[in-house]
């Protein structure tokens, strides 16, 4: 997963940092619904761990939960 975060104006991407032990938890996986294009759509729950970088060399974790959306054509 690629993660681009900006806190302080100083912006942090995971591409920079070593995420060898980074992780994706997926808690839930929902049927939502068709979109406009008449594909279905399904929710995602889940909890990512990772290390992100602004480039100085120095990673810093970082922690969180997301929901998205994937469309399957």
């Amino acid at each position: 997963i690629k993660v681009d975060i900006t806190s302080n104006g100083v912006t942090y991407h995971s591409e920079l940092a070593d995420n060898t032990m980074s992780s994706v938890q997926i808690n839930s996986v929902q049927y939502y619904g068709l979109n406009s294009a008449g594909n279905d759509v399904y929710k995602i729950d889940a909890d990512v761990n990772c290390f992100v970088d602004s480039g100085n060399g120095t990673s810093v974790p970082l922690s969180f939960s997301t929901t998205f959306g994937f469309e399957v054509k």
